[in-house]
């Protein structure tokens, strides 16, 4: 009850414009409040406080308009095609629909379980013969029949993939056509985290180029302050009508390109010394057939990076787990330690004791509980010997752990969506001049994230009356959703205008448990009871005091004040009785 009482008198104080204990509504100095959140991953109830931190507001342009130069390169491209743009339009129309059905590839090991599920699933139904009963050739010609039959049902599930080609001119410009301008809405809204931190690589690299539509998202958004790009994709037609589009007007101040350093290749080259700052790979894991290759991959063009690696796929579910893989591998092999060179260093810094050797050998231990202890026994600065050079999660995600998402459901996604402008060689009119597309990605940093970082991504907002209710992926307490009010302010405003997917500019911190909220909630309930009373018993009391009074100018001056003054008193020791039952109740 103390609880309780020391609430109501916080909530009186609030009611006569002083600040609140809780916080649960708008503060004096209107940068800070309360709300009460439940985590959508245990449903379990706390109370968050929200605080402006005055971090920096960036202008977001919307990234969904092609750049003149991009689309008067794409037009000079679509001229030198054999093929009428109208057919080139109805095939890349073909084309987008079936990338929008298009599966992730499936392991070999999944593939080979699919078959003999199917297998199984025809001997059940009586459809293989007894192999003792029928010759050798009968048998072959069988498992034929039965062969074509599995490839058959096999062609219309995810099982059936394989790769994209571009034979020919033409098919590289159907391709442009379907997903130019989506590719660079999808790259343009995630290199837009770098606004944040105002980062400017000097060297891009575009791994799987396609038709360039991640060129003209860097180049949009960092021009000529970028020394030099480099575009890399094995297919030769889809790298020259990427280099067609590159020319844009032809005005390129004596410079093929628009960029006075572009250059295109086939494949990495051999020399590890070649590094860039920014790597981006956009949509080329649904390329390689098998895990193994895609962690190839990966390997190398983290050793190839010197700050960030960009990956971004398809918002299907086997896009996401290949994008989770590839994050959790980077960040599991940047804190595996190889034990006999950090005993080297150990041994250098003269910290090599009982202590750091049971530390190295403890199987109980996890690799990122032995890299972090073994890191505090040495000098700031001291770099560890580890499988993979460590990073941390640049974005989307506030932190390393493993994705709310994931555990929570198995079909559940971190995915987010972007619009763009439609754009037809055909000169048909839409209804809808935008279409919406979501993806996923990561970005992945080098080094080690900073503890005085505490930012959160907003995941959705949805307006109401006077309100907007947020779904929040944190740091430390998962994915958390609440809901402020208009009262709150400047917090309000704040939060508000957050674009879906961005960061939220500010922080976050969990103020009060789920025993905490019970008091706050019993108290706020029998508060609202209390002023309820109370209001119904005034207006009761009002309407009483009223028509005795009329009555009194009906009656005999001397007869009529007396009968007013025992009615009314009467009434009064009626109210407070009736007062103070529902206190105690």
């Amino acid at each position: 009850m103390t609880k309780i009482f020391s609430v109501f008198q916080t909530l009186r104080k609030y009611s006569v414009g002083q600040r609140t204990a809780l916080g649960l509504m708008k503060s004096l100095d209107d940068s800070g409040a309360n709300v009460i959140s439940v985590n959508t991953g245990t449903d379990s109830k706390s109370i968050i406080q929200l605080r402006d931190v005055g971090a920096r507001k960036v202008r977001l342009k919307y990234n969904g308009v092609l750049p003149q130069k991009a689309i008067v390169g794409l037009w000079n491209a679509l001229t030198s095609c054999a093929r009428n743009p109208k057919i080139l339009q109805f095939q890349a129309d073909q084309l987008k629909e079936k990338l929008s059905q298009r599966q992730f590839p499936a392991s070999p090991k999944e593939v080979q379980e699919a078959r003999y599920e199917i297998k199984k699933m025809l001997e059940a139904e009586g459809a293989f013969p007894d192999r003792n009963a029928v010759g050798q050739k009968v048998l072959e010609a069988f498992d034929l029949e039965v062969k074509k039959k599995v490839d058959k049902l096999l062609r219309h599930t995810k099982y059936n993939w394989k790769p994209l080609g571009f034979k020919t001119r033409e098919h590289a410009a159907a391709y442009t056509l379907a997903r130019f301008a989506p590719n660079y809405a999808e790259v343009r809204f995630v290199l837009q985290e770098f606004m944040n931190n105002g980062y400017i690589p000097e060297t891009v690299l575009d791994y799987g180029s396609g038709s360039g539509a991640a060129f003209w998202a860097a180049f949009e958004q960092w021009g000529e302050r970028v020394k030099s790009y480099q575009l890399i994709d094995s297919n030769e037609e889809i790298s020259q009508f990427c280099m067609d589009i590159l020319r844009g007007s032809g005005e390129n101040n004596g410079h093929p390109f628009v960029h006075p350093n572009v250059s295109f290749r086939k494949f990495l080259s051999p020399s590890s010394n070649n590094n860039f700052d920014v790597i981006i790979v956009h949509r080329l894991f649904a390329e390689l057939a098998s895990e193994e290759l895609r962690t190839e991959l990966l390997i190398d063009l983290w050793k190839r990076a010197n700050k960030y690696l960009v990956l971004i796929d398809g918002s299907c579910k086997g896009g996401y787990d290949a994008l989770m893989e590839a994050r959790d591998y980077i960040l599991m092999g940047g804190c595996e330690l190889h034990r006999e060179q950090t005993r080297q260093v150990l041994m250098k810094a003269g910290v090599l004791n009982d202590e750091a050797e049971c530390i190295l050998t403890d199987q109980q231990l996890s690799n990122y509980m032995r890299y972090n202890l073994i890191k505090n026994m040495l000098p700031p600065g001291t770099v560890l010997p580890t499988r993979l050079e460590p990073g941390y999660v640049f974005a989307p995600c506030p932190h390393d752990q493993g994705c709310p998402k994931s555990v929570r459901r198995e079909k559940d996604v971190c995915s987010f969506s972007t619009q763009w402008n439609v754009l037809r060689a055909d000169g048909r009119k839409q209804i809808f001049n935008t279409e919406r597309g979501s993806f996923t990605y990561v970005i992945m940093a080098k080094g080690t994230r900073s503890h005085h970082i505490n930012e959160s991504r907003l995941l959705t907002l949805h307006h109401g009356g006077g309100h907007v209710c947020c779904t929040v992926c944190t740091p430390f307490c998962g994915i958390q959703r609440f809901t402020v009010s208009r009262c709150m302010g400047k917090i309000y405003k704040l939060v508000k205008n957050v674009k879906v997917g961005r960061v939220l500019p500010a922080e976050l911190r969990t103020v009060g448990s789920d025993s905490e909220l019970d008091v706050y909630e019993e108290a706020v309930e029998e508060f609202t009871k209390e002023k309820r009373a109370k209001n119904m018993l005034k207006k009761i009391f009002v309407q009483l005091i009223e028509f005795f009074n009329y009555a009194f100018l009906l009656l005999p001056t001397y007869c009529g004040y007396f009968l007013c003054i025992i009615v009314q008193a009467f009434f009064v020791l009626s109210v407070l009785t009736v007062h103070s039952k529902i206190l105690v109740l």
